[in-house]
């Protein structure tokens, strides 16, 4: 696969997820955010079950590790959407993108003058996206979803490392029943009850579970085995911009001017890290 496929799949990954913010925010007015994480990814394991067959040891052993980061990821989400505006969890999501970066010379990769210019610009845009001055302080809802982009930065990085070793049905498959075992886990642990199968709930977790799960996840390790884990973490920051858009047409929250600066900053950063650039080493 080329890079230039490697960027769509992303980008259109970012884009699945950006819808994932108002379905979250309904499933929580009938679902636990252990019952939510559990629910999607049941629907995702029963699409991708059958890959599992061509799953090794090794695959489930990074299964295990990624599944393990996706759940905190996942599950901080979920617990902090319940205080928190969709758009804003979002915003606060993509700061990956920063995180991400300032890792890479712990783990001994070269960062190109492309790509630390990008980060900044898309940390910018994130920043433009993210400034109220009406709210300076952080709800505990805020802070879990912070916690969420830490683990979902972490996921990025190891994903970067595993993802060329296995076959990507059977990787993600693999993924998924791990993240679906520790939300269960938690679930239980929560004493949570299932409600009726009524409302609109079933519905918006089979989206999730096929859609925002399944495939976009299997698009993720597709296009992960030819992009950078920077690169990856600034596709990833058009994720709030979609994010608030889909807030805005599904639940009227409202947008500001500067929304449409921080957006533009965010593509720009993309375009630069994109640009011919050497080898990161």
């Amino acid at each position: 696969m080329k890079r230039a496929q490697g960027v769509g799949l992303l980008v259109l990954v970012t884009l699945i997820w950006g819808t994932t913010f108002p379905s979250i925010k309904v499933a929580t007015a009938y679902l636990t955010p252990g019952q939510i994480v559990a629910a999607r990814f049941a629907v995702a394991l029963l699409a991708l079950s059958w890959f599992l067959r061509k799953a090794t040891r090794l695959t489930w052993w990074h299964g295990l590790l990624t599944g393990f980061l996706a759940a905190i990821s996942f599950l901080s989400l979920a617990l902090g959407m319940k205080t928190t505006g969709s758009a804003r969890s979002g915003f606060l999501i993509g700061l990956n993108v920063i995180l991400v970066p300032l890792a890479m010379p712990f783990l001994g990769r070269k960062l190109t003058t492309g790509a630390i210019i990008g980060a900044v610009l898309a940390a910018a845009g994130m920043a433009a996206l993210a400034w109220d001055a009406s709210v300076l302080s952080f709800s505990p809802g805020d802070w879990w979803v912070i916690l969420s982009a830490a683990s979902f930065a972490a996921y990025i990085l190891v994903m970067d490392r595993c993802v060329a070793l296995h076959d990507s049905r059977a990787f993600t498959a693999a993924q998924i029943s791990c993240v679906l075992a520790f939300a269960l886990l938690f679930s239980a642990q929560q004493g949570d009850h299932w409600p009726a199968l009524q409302g609109p709930w079933p519905w918006v977790i089979i989206y999730l579970g096929l859609v925002a799960t399944a495939f976009a996840i299997w698009l993720q390790v597709k296009g992960q085995q030819v992009v950078t884990p920077v690169q990856a973490a600034i596709i990833y920051s058009l994720e709030p911009v979609f994010a608030a858009a889909f807030s805005a047409l599904l639940l009227h929250e409202r947008l500001r001017g500067q929304d449409l600066l921080g957006g533009a900053l965010i593509v720009s950063g993309m375009i630069v890290c994109m640009l011919p650039q050497r080898s990161q080493g």
